[in-house]
């Protein structure tokens, strides 16, 4: 029920207003289709500065409502990737996806650890999948069956050697375990 929720989120506003710190939102920024979208830009003053390097120094926060869903994004650009992947999933409305899906690339990731905090190990497992060439993905997939569900997992190779070398680096797998 969204329009139950929004009603909740208002009143949360409402009291949290009051606050000194509290950075306001704000209401009705924009639309697409029924939905209703909410900003709001939080600063990171008060985190750590790992954080912030993260996050930027403040964090764009975009939710919207429509009468059966809730939609929650935050970052740099978010409302905009929001209605992007909105327009995406109305477009692939009558294709038979999966329940769940996610892909995740370790290669930008571990090149990103790296940035942050650079230390031997995490640059040797950034510098590994950048030779994988392209083949550091994990991906899973869920199915709903008559059962119940199914989900598959696939780790490409780029992952597997990742593993092996971590293993290396720490000293090598764990007694009794080949």
């Amino acid at each position: 029920d969204g329009a139950a929720l929004e009603g909740a989120f208002r009143k949360l506003v409402d009291i949290a207003k009051e606050e000194p710190e509290f950075p306001g939102v704000s209401f009705d920024a924009d639309k697409q289709g029924d939905v209703r979208f909410h900003t709001m830009s939080v600063p990171m003053s008060d985190i750590e500065e790992q954080a912030r390097q993260v996050l930027g120094e403040t964090l764009d926060v975009a939710l919207g409502f429509g009468p059966k869903s809730v939609y929650l994004a935050f970052g740099k650009d978010s409302l905009a990737l929001l209605k992007k992947a909105m327009e995406q999933s109305a477009a692939d409305a009558s294709k038979d996806l999966p329940a769940t899906q996610i892909n995740v690339a370790l290669g930008p990731v571990m090149k990103f650890a790296a940035s942050i905090e650079a230390s031997p190990v995490t640059e040797a497992l950034s510098a590994a999948l950048e030779q994988s060439s392209g083949k550091d993905y994990i991906k899973t997939v869920g199915r709903v069956t008559d059962q119940g569900m199914t989900s598959r997992i696939e780790i490409q190779e780029g992952v597997l050697g990742l593993i092996g070398q971590a293993l290396q680096m720490l000293g090598g797998p764990p007694p009794g375990n080949p």
